[in-house]
């Protein structure tokens, strides 16, 4: 569409703020056909796009209605978990990792069962950069944790090479077991 193209070549701050007068209805349009697009860059298409990616940001950040809020994190969730090329991936989950820390979006998680795919993500993690974001989404929902799933974790970390490796993650992961000392077995 007109207002998607215009997004790479306008300001962020100007393509937000007419976002922000779209209805819920076109907002979550504008926020899939975003993911389309992204979903079909090759990688050396994907710095000519950086406007996309700060735009989801932005976008996400400044709406004020917690509810579409939360319904435009689960569209960014949704179809970054599923088919989306790695470069793509990698920096959608830079900013899932931003919204994890807030508490309503981590209720909302919790309320729409989504930890076992975000545990699932970070188990398949095949690079050590991807590792530390999940590993960074992981310690966000270290609240919402149970046994099982802090074991799923800790089995991934020892069992991936690309977690276990990953000087990124480890800060995140050590923080995470010293949360959950008491759910984690000898």
């Amino acid at each position: 569409s007109k207002f998607i193209d215009s997004i790479n070549k306008l300001s962020v701050d100007r393509m937000v703020k007419e976002f922000h007068a779209f209805s819920k209805e076109v907002k979550k349009q504008i926020f899939e056909a975003i993911l389309d697009k992204l979903s079909l860059l090759k990688w050396d298409e994907i710095r000519a796009n950086e406007g996309l990616f700060d735009f989801l940001r932005a976008a996400l950040k400044v709406e004020s209605n917690i509810a579409l809020q939360n319904e435009l994190f689960d569209i960014l969730l949704t179809r970054t978990l599923i088919g989306m090329p790695f470069l793509a991936k990698e920096k959608l989950l830079t900013i899932i990792a931003e919204f994890t820390r807030l508490s309503s979006v981590r209720e909302f998680i919790r309320e729409n069962n989504r930890i076992n795919q975000i545990i699932t993500e970070f188990e398949m993690s095949n690079s050590f950069a991807m590792a530390a974001i999940n590993a960074e989404i992981i310690l966000n929902l270290a609240p919402l944790l149970d046994k099982e799933e802090v074991n799923r974790v800790i089995d991934a970390a020892l069992s991936n090479d690309q977690i276990f490796y990953s000087w990124g993650a480890r800060s995140f992961l050590r923080k995470l077991l010293s949360i959950h000392r008491d759910r984690v077995p000898e």
